[in-house]
């Protein structure tokens, strides 16, 4: 079988570890008809809006309302969820005082738009390379200090998530353990 691509691979593990478990959408439903949702996510693709239906998981555990787009905020307690895939990345530099040029291979991506965001960032992270989900808290008092240090408006609106060699994030202080930790969790 050909390997999917990340977004199929990242909603098949939000279905799995997320929104079958959590979605009133899909309580009730069998082992047989999760099996079903997950095949047909497979064969289909991404059929579900998945980032959506997290989101809607967050605001059940977390017992605040999901609202609607457009207020700097996606749920009742002023906190927004984002969802975002870290993937390998290969950059061409050329190094400093010398005209080689460098590969180097790194794993990460941006979460963009925080800076309309009034209060704090409740973060899904897919690592690609991992097959796996990480989950952060970060408080609006520590957004602004995370975001790229660049001299545009739109590089500054964006924090860089990096996942290092060493398997552990950039943003690493900010981890919470679970997806139940990172909906609960308050301040």
């Amino acid at each position: 079988m050909p390997k999917q691509d990340n977004t199929v691979d990242k909603h098949l593990i939000m279905f799995k570890e997320i929104i079958l478990p959590h979605h009133t959408m899909f309580k009730g439903y069998s082992k047989e008809d999760q099996e079903k949702v997950l095949k047909d996510i497979r064969i289909y693709g991404c059929i579900y809006n998945a980032e959506g239906l997290v989101e809607q998981c967050m605001a059940i555990i977390g017992g605040y309302k999901h609202v609607r787009a457009g207020h700097g905020f996606d749920f009742s307690d002023k906190s927004d969820a984002k969802t975002i895939t870290l993937s390998e990345v290969t950059e061409n530099r050329i190094l400093t005082g010398t005209k080689r040029e460098k590969i180097y291979t790194t794993i990460f991506a941006y979460l963009k738009n925080v800076h309309t965001k009034i209060g704090p960032l409740r973060v899904v992270v897919f690592n690609a390379p991992c097959n796996c989900l990480d989950y952060f808290y970060i408080p609006k008092s520590d957004v602004k200090g995370l975001t790229t240090n660049a001299s545009s408006v739109k590089k500054s609106d964006q924090i860089r998530i990096s996942y290092r060699k060493d398997e552990s994030y950039n943003i690493e202080k900010f981890r919470v353990a679970n997806f139940e930790e990172v909906a609960r969790k308050r301040g």
